[in-house]
């Protein structure tokens, strides 16, 4: 370590262990104090102020989830920022990209929709799934800048596909509780779907394509937060999917609460389907959405057997390698 270095580990350190010991004192009680630091340097972890202050954020985010009262400093964390730099390059240089993955109407087994699912094309022609990236960008939170990508994109896909006189069905795209709080964003996406939909040369019925699809967990206990910023979509025709249905605490107030159309089952209890009592708790749940006339959804299908126990329990459609992988659009 060369002495500038050997310097800010010792102020650092020094700092937080002087914050430790001060104390405040309220009539005869005495306040303890503690700080959580989170450190970022340039330009070994960043060569923007933006992403030196979103590398410090989330090495503060570290501190405090680690246990709070320490410093953690970014470098401790190189691996998602090098994610997060070919994640930026690739937002930049328009390889940022939808691969639509096919869902189907379980008793035809047509095709009815398809889920628009991000991909990095990094500088070798490599083709990352999301599964290998998003971590870091929620970590650095850059989740709004994907969502807002994909859905962007789909929607020109959509409109082109149906002006191109293609199947008309539904596409799903991901929105996250991170693009929800970028109203800017939002405003900017709602502008585009009016392009869209002028854009494909079709009069459309009052039900749109799109449907956005966020998830059970991102909606903890702010459903109406959810619905009042989602309500210009909702009101333009586009329908609501909740994501990983079964995997939370509270998924049947949010039917209750929300407009919701469609319902995405929790892939890990489709992955059980062969369990008896797993049957009967898709079971319960195509019951109810029935009731509720909402279409249920099953993701991760990967063979025959599962498709056809899924169909016995009216569960409506699904999606899965059994039925296609994604497919990037051709360019």
């Amino acid at each position: 370590m060369n002495n500038a270095l050997w310097v800010g580990e010792f102020c650092r350190v020094s700092l937080r262990e002087a914050i430790e010991k001060f104390s405040i004192r309220l009539n005869t009680q005495k306040i303890k104090t503690s700080a959580s630091i989170g450190i970022a340097s340039y330009p070994r972890d960043g060569d923007t102020p933006d992403f030196l202050m979103k590398a410090a954020d989330a090495a503060l985010y570290e501190a405090k989830k680690s246990g709070r009262n320490r410093v953690v400093a970014a470098r401790d964390k190189r691996e998602v920022y090098s994610i997060a730099a070919k994640l930026n390059t690739a937002i930049e240089t328009s390889r940022l990209v939808p691969a639509y993955q096919v869902i189907v109407d379980l008793k035809t087994r047509k095709p009815v929709a398809e889920e628009a699912l991000a991909r990095l094309i990094d500088e070798s022609g490599n083709i990352i799934a999301a599964n290998d990236f998003i971590s870091a960008a929620m970590e650095l939170q850059l989740t709004h800048l994907v969502d807002y990508q994909i859905i962007k994109q789909t929607m020109s896909h959509c409109a082109s596909n149906i002006a191109g006189g293609g199947q008309r069905m539904a596409h799903f795209v991901n929105i996250s509780a991170d693009l929800l709080l970028h109203q800017d964003l939002i405003q900017s996406l709602f502008i585009e779907a009016q392009s869209a939909c002028i854009l494909c040369g079709v009069d459309m019925e009052p039900t749109k394509p799109l449907v956005l699809e966020i998830t059970e967990r991102q909606l903890l206990g702010d459903a109406n937060a959810v619905k009042a910023k989602l309500s210009p979509f909702i009101d333009f025709g586009m329908r609501l999917a909740i994501d990983d249905f079964g995997s939370g605490y509270s998924s049947f107030q949010y039917l209750a609460d929300l407009p919701v159309s469609f319902l995405k089952i929790e892939g890990s209890l489709i992955k059980q389907v062969k369990d008896k009592r797993v049957r009967q708790i898709l079971k319960r749940i195509s019951d109810i959405a029935k009731d509720l006339q909402l279409t249920t959804i099953a993701e991760f299908v990967e063979d025959a057997d599962t498709a056809d126990i899924l169909c016995e329990l009216e569960i409506d459609w699904a999606q899965g390698y059994f039925f296609g992988r994604p497919v990037l659009a051709k360019q």
